[in-house]
């Protein structure tokens, strides 16, 4: 199969575009809505979702490209095209892309999925995907105004079951380099459930939110993440990170009638327009507030640190459950990225010392297999120096332990030492933390390889 190559199709239309005259303030969008898989089940809402998304982008003045089920010929040349758009828009241009469809993590980067890939393995990830590393690359060399990057794509497609080596879930945690704003339907290494209806519901809240006045962008997507997770209860959290330098407003309002509440979505209204920088929070005044508003801020600011204040400040809250499962699967994330920056023996074995059943598990034994150094019995984990100027949002915080468990956290993450917070007894337990299963955790020896910590569930409604 034909290894797709975007930056060369980039650089190519670059030559021709680079004598057209630019246009100021322009807004150039690219809507693909990938569906008719041949090796993976089809998305069924994807080209709905993306004529929603279209639509919207159009009410915001955008010039739209739409484009269905890219292959791996066509994909390249279809963002080349683009990017010469892109070029011929000007320094002043706001660029957005949106994709429905399958992505796939692939090493540190996520890679979108034409319709005729057949990845049965790791290894087919890179020769027949498009890399976002690839096209993040392709807009960061033409200058403009704010890049925005939308993958409405974190679904299970089964890629790599077939072959018996089952891809990592999700996408992966990522960071967006500076004039770029990257939002995925899900948070990274988890998928959105499947859609009832003919739209999915991150597509239905962001075209909602999109063709609002008065909305920056950033607010747009704070505003989406609020309204999935209310309307999913928790199951699907939506995900941005965000490098932008100045405010983008798609649909201006006057000042005076700035909105003060989200339009309603999905059967979800009168949620307050989040502010569009994070809110000034210290923990004491989390503590101060009720458990629901300390949650709902704890959502729209979605970082590790306000997470864990969340579990300290309101540990009984019906709340709770979810937001340790949260906590587990960031922390997670964040040591596999550090894994990957150090790429030595070292750090994949400390990471499977944490992570034994982790979403990254089965790479990382498949790199240690490589090196002819699998984890060795009885290891025992110690901290890793991170290379100089390395930060990520796990940097100088302690890690959380359900009291009542033992774990040597600062090991793993080089944080200060653990914090234990309560967990309560007397509520049902299900909800699993794999936090590993080796020698340091002494008061789980006797119980399932898998279960190191519970936490409780929401109290049924009486």
């Amino acid at each position: 199969m034909r290894r797709i190559c975007v930056a060369a199709a980039a650089a190519a239309v670059m030559a021709v575009c680079s004598v057209v005259p630019a246009l100021a303030q322009s807004r150039v969008a690219l809507v693909i809505a990938n569906s008719a898989y041949q090796n993976a089940p089809p998305v069924a809402t994807a080209a709905a979702d993306a004529g929603l998304v279209a639509t919207a982008l159009k009410t915001a003045g955008f010039d739209v490209t739409r484009s269905n089920d890219l292959t791996t010929q066509n994909i390249g040349d279809t963002l080349g095209a683009f990017i010469g758009k892109v070029q011929a828009a000007g320094p002043n241009a706001v660029v957005f892309v949106y994709f429905s469809g399958y992505a796939v993590q692939g090493s540190a980067d996520d890679h979108l999925v034409p319709v005729d890939a057949q990845i049965n393995s790791a290894a087919d990830v890179a020769p027949t995907t498009l890399p976002m590393s690839a096209l993040i690359k392709a807009l960061g060399d033409v200058p403009s105004s704010a890049r925005i990057i939308v993958l409405d794509a974190a679904r299970d497609g089964s890629f790599g079951k077939a072959g018996g080596q089952p891809l990592p879930p999700g996408l992966a945690l990522t960071t967006a380099p500076a004039g770029f704003l990257l939002a995925y339907s899900a948070a990274p290494d988890s998928y959105a459930p499947a859609a009832s209806g003919p739209n999915s519901s991150y597509a239905t809240a962001l075209a909602t939110l999109l063709a609002q006045p008065g909305l920056d962008i950033e607010q747009v997507f704070k505003g989406v993440r609020l309204q999935v997770n209310q309307a999913t209860t928790g199951a699907q959290l939506p995900w941005t990170t965000s490098g932008l330098d100045s405010e983008v407003k798609l649909v201006a309002a006057p000042a005076a009638s700035a909105p003060q509440t989200l339009a309603p979505a999905l059967g979800v209204a009168k949620i307050a327009v989040p502010p569009r920088k994070r809110q000034s929070v210290t923990k004491a005044s989390m503590r101060r507030m009720s458990s629901d508003k300390a949650y709902d801020l704890a959502i729209e600011q979605d970082s590790l640190r306000d997470y864990q204040w969340f579990v300290e400040t309101h540990p009984y809250d019906h709340h709770v459950g979810q937001v340790w499962g949260i906590i587990e699967s960031r922390r997670e994330g964040v040591l596999w990225r550090r894994t990957l920056k150090l790429d030595s023996t070292r750090a994949y074995w400390n990471y499977l010392d944490r992570y034994p059943d982790g979403p990254h598990a089965d790479l990382a034994r498949s790199v240690l297999a490589d090196r002819g150094e699998p984890l060795p019995s009885g290891y025992i984990a110690e901290p890793l120096e991170l290379p100089s100027g390395y930060y990520d949002e796990a940097t100088g915080l302690p890690d959380l332990v359900p009291d009542g468990f033992d774990r040597p956290a600062s090991v793993f993450f080089g944080s200060p030492d653990a914090e234990f917070v309560p967990v309560p007894r007397d509520r049902s337990v299900n909800l699993i933390f794999k936090f590993g299963n080796n020698h340091h955790h002494k008061k789980q020896a006797a119980q399932s390889t898998k279960i190191i910590a519970t936490v409780y569930d929401r109290p049924t409604d009486k």
